[in-house]
């Protein structure tokens, strides 16, 4: 009986909450047909019709022909889990789509006697209907065997978790256990604080001479409170005197500076003078004017095209020797042409530094005002320098060195009155933080107090809350087992919190003369897998009820004659429990238990799917789809009225559904979304009726479909035509006792029933029995076939 990797880690439980978010409580319910697509190993659509008359289902078939498919469909889209792949590592979410399928095509869909209920994919993720309550489901697998009786106790807690399930609280209990942790290190910090500020007062005070008729503290109070404004005040005065001599005595220094710059600057000019006298002297032709004149002359004869004579003695001359004799007397005169520009350049040179010792000056004397005024502030009364800016700096010059020494004592002045203030400063800080951290530290022990005490209470509730939920599992975990293993010494199931551990479960039983051991130590691998599963059925039924469905995913393999028929009698008293069991399996012979009568075969409805193709899917053995079970109708020898009456109007229906959802048309919102006939009837025809028809193609040699083929256009308003004269049928012979029934004749019934074939001929695939639901090339619907084109694209306007 066991397969499983008992290795493997555990995953979500198996059970999760529905995936609808609104979790109220369901009436009981009857499931009707699951229906898939696209959906693993449904490469073409599938559905499953279930007896509702019947609360077991077995589904029956070789390995490899869609049971995990259809025990996964109905994990998706009850759950958030997706199913076995979960069990797996390295799963790739992009084959949740089967093979040569797109995720778009992929749709599951459960039709209940409630409601139906739906989802599709949208980037691996199962897009579905959040305003509708998605039926519970618990889906045991064998994985979750393994998980629960071979895992580590944390492993074993996360199958288990769901059930006792209390998320909430232990998040709370964390966030206690972290608010402990955290006013602990709290309380430590601000100690270690209150500590480093007590030591530190306690040696100032010694290093005072211990002062006062008490201890530290009595003295830190009273200095913590003196008022320090006037040394403040003294302090602060002393500084802007300071502040403004040193400012003061840089501005000296640069007016010295530049007066020095000066005094070389007029030399440079006596220098340049001497320098251009004495070239004078030499030549006493040599003139300004003169070398003014020639250098006109020289622009002049320059500019000049030709010339042939002097343009002052008339006398003749060539351009160019005139023009050489120029700037030969302009060479001779080059010496004292550089004497003037060096003179030019040192008189500039001179009245610039004249101008900035101007400035600096000025701005001296308004140090010499501002130290003036910062004196005064300091003295407390005004002190004056002088009345002039010259006699401020006359004062200054004379009484710098005394200045000097002023500024010295009063600078030791200023460092006492720093000394002072700091230590009143540390003082009042230390001793305001030792008050601050006293109250602190007070009131983090009393919120420490209470935390513990809330921790406490909160840990221990948890506790006993899960270990009561633990024993109660137990109880019924070993009444399970017992109907299983009756009378064999085993059993006494007991699940418990491992001590000392956060999220963990103990599994232990009695085994013969021991009464408490790990049952992996001495059960056979059959009666571990029975223990499991055992374990697995009491949650579900605990945590279920008749709204919800339980799944078993062949969960049994191999087990012997008589353990099997236990196991079915009691998964036969569990049906009461739930709205419906659905169970899988590769074991024949626990089909042919049915099969051959040897049990309650008439409260099971039996599925068989047979082999697995790609191009064909999964299949049903004898399964028959609507447009069949309504063409055999009409053929039968027996005319049914209301069975055929009823069996055209669901087909109709369907066609109809169909419609109005690839058109979008216009229908009145419904909670349910249960849309009469004659409402989808009627919306199909206000518009989309006539403007509707299909445009039936033809295969070629190579046994495809061709457009380039002569193809079947025909309209459907005729249909519609006849069908809403004849809709009534469905009410009054195919679902309803009424009066006007018995006056409906045969003709319309059989005709109402042969215009649902006939449109419904029209409509699907010849092939696979599929809508045409495909728009790929934007201008029409086609099946996935190309047997069949539907227009128009969208409804008219």
């Amino acid at each position: 009986m066991r397969k499983a990797n008992s290795k493997k880690a555990a995953g979500k439980p198996p059970w999760s909450k529905p995936s609808g978010q609104n979790c109220k409580t369901l009436p009981s319910m009857k499931l009707h047909k699951l229906e898939l697509n696209a959906f693993r190993a449904a490469t073409q659509p599938f559905a499953l019709s279930f007896d509702p008359s019947k609360k077991l289902t077995m589904i029956f078939g070789e390995n490899g022909t869609g049971k995990s498919t259809i025990a996964d469909a109905f994990t998706c889209l009850c759950t958030d889990s997706i199913g076995s792949l979960e069990d797996k590592s390295n799963v790739e979410k992009k084959f949740l789509t089967s093979a040569n399928c797109k995720p778009a095509d992929l749709y599951i869909r459960l039709i209940t006697g409630q409601d139906t209920f739906s989802a599709t994919l949208s980037s691996n993720k199962f897009v579905k209907n959040t305003s509708k309550t998605y039926p519970k489901l618990h889906h045991l697998r064998r994985s979750l065997i393994a998980q629960l009786t071979d895992a580590t106790p944390s492993k074993r807690y996360e199958v288990l978790e769901s059930y006792i399930d209390v998320e909430p609280i232990l998040a709370s209990e964390e966030g206690l256990r972290s608010l402990l942790r955290r006013l602990e290190n709290d309380l430590g910090s601000e100690i270690r604080s209150l500590t480093a500020a007590h030591d530190t007062l306690e040696a100032q005070w010694r290093q005072e001479g211990m002062p006062g008729d008490g201890g530290w503290k009595d003295w830190a109070d009273v200095e913590s409170d003196k008022d320090l404004a006037t040394e403040k005040l003294k302090a602060a005065r002393i500084k802007a005197v300071l502040n403004a001599w040193q400012t003061l005595t840089g501005q000296w220094q640069e007016v010295q500076e530049q007066q020095r710059i000066c005094l070389d600057a007029r030399q440079e000019v006596a220098d340049a003078q001497v320098n251009m006298q004495r070239i004078q002297a030499a030549s006493q032709s040599i003139s300004q004017d003169l070398l003014k004149m020639l250098d006109h002359a020289d622009r002049f004869v320059g500019q000049q095209s030709e010339l042939h004579q002097c343009p002052l003695c008339d006398q003749p001359i060539e351009k160019n020797t005139l023009a050489n004799r120029i700037r030969q007397q302009m060479d001779g005169l080059k010496a004292y042409q550089l004497s003037v520009a060096q003179m030019d350049a040192a008189q500039k040179a001179e009245t610039n530094a004249n101008l900035l010792l101007q400035n600096l000056q000025s701005k001296l004397d308004d140090g010499l005002e501002a130290l003036e005024i910062a004196t005064s502030n300091y003295a407390g009364k005004p002190v004056s320098f002088g009345a002039t800016a010259a006699g401020r700096l006359r004062f200054f010059q004379e009484k710098q060195t005394s200045l000097n020494a002023k500024m010295a004592q009063m600078e030791q002045e200023m460092l006492q009155s720093e000394r002072t203030l700091n230590q009143h400063n540390l003082i009042k800080t230390q001793y305001e933080a030792i008050l601050h951290g006293e109250a602190k530290t007070t009131e983090l022990q009393r919120l420490l107090n209470a935390a513990k005490a809330a921790f406490l209470i909160v840990e221990s509730t948890r506790k006993n809350y899960q270990e009561q939920e633990l024993a109660s599992i137990s109880g019924e975990v070993d009444a399970l087992y017992q109907k299983l293993h009756p009378d064999e010494n085993i059993g006494k199931i007991r699940l418990s919190l491992k001590p000392n551990a956060k999220k963990s479960v103990d599994l232990a039983a009695r085994f013969q003369n021991y009464e408490s051991v790990t049952p992996q130590s001495v059960y056979s691998e059959s009666h571990l897998d029975t223990l499991g599963i055992c374990v697995l059925l009491a949650l579900a039924k605990k945590q279920g009820g008749k709204d919800t469905i339980l799944l078993l995913d062949d969960v049994v393999t191999s087990v012997d004659e008589r353990h099997l028929d236990r196991f079915i009698a009691l998964l036969h008293d569990l049906q009461k429990d739930f709205a419906h069991i659905v169970f899988t399996t590769h074991y024949r012979p626990w089909r042919d238990r049915y099969r051959f009568h040897r049990d309650p075969e008439s409260q099971v409805h039996f599925v068989e799917l047979r082999d697995w193709k790609m191009e064909d899917g999964m299949r049903l053995q004898k399964e028959r789809t609507q447009v069949e079970e309504l063409r055999e109708a009409m053929a039968s020898s027996y005319f049914d009225r209301q069975a055929l009456a009823a069996k055209a109007g669901v087909l109709l229906e369907n066609l109809l559904d169909f419609l109005t959802t690839t058109y979008a048309c216009r229908l009145r919102r419904k909670p349910r979304q249960d849309y009469t006939l004659g409402e989808l009837l009627d919306a199909v025809m206000s518009k989309l009726a006539k403007s509707l028809r299909v445009e039936l193609l033809s295969k070629n040699a190579g046994n495809k479909f061709d457009p380039a083929l002569p193809m079947q256009e025909v309209p459907l308003l005729p249909h519609f035509e006849e069908l809403e004269k004849l809709a009534f049928i469905r009410n009054q012979t195919g679902a309803h006792f009424t009066p006007p029934g018995p006056e409906v004749n045969d003709a319309d019934i059989f005709a109402f029933a042969n215009h649902t074939l006939s449109l419904a001929q029209r409509l699907t695939c010849p092939e696979t029995g599929a809508f045409p639901d495909c728009s790929a090339s934007g201008a029409f619907w086609e099946t996935r076939s190309k047997a069949i084109r539907l227009f128009p694209l969208q409804e008219p306007g």
